[in-house]
């Protein structure tokens, strides 16, 4: 399953930021991180590395998101 996520979000990347895809792994991290072996949990860093919002622009929207999530929740 891993090798999935990680080609699949290699092409978004190479398109755009995934800022969903970004958090999802962040939240997966941080509320499963403990629960997991060493091997995936370093995958996931990896990968939470390579869809991590890089520019100012991909930053400001990622903001833009969690301010309307937010408001949602």
């Amino acid at each position: 399953m891993f090798e999935i996520l990680e080609i699949a979000s290699e092409s978004i990347r190479e398109k755009e930021a995934w800022r969903e895809g970004w958090l999802a792994v962040k939240t997966t991290i941080r509320f499963d991180g403990t629960k997991m072996d060493r091997e995936d949990l370093t995958r996931l860093n990896t990968l939470a590395e390579n869809l991590e919002p890089k520019t100012l622009i991909e930053r400001a929207r990622l903001y833009a998101l969690l301010i309307v999530g937010v408001h949602w929740t």
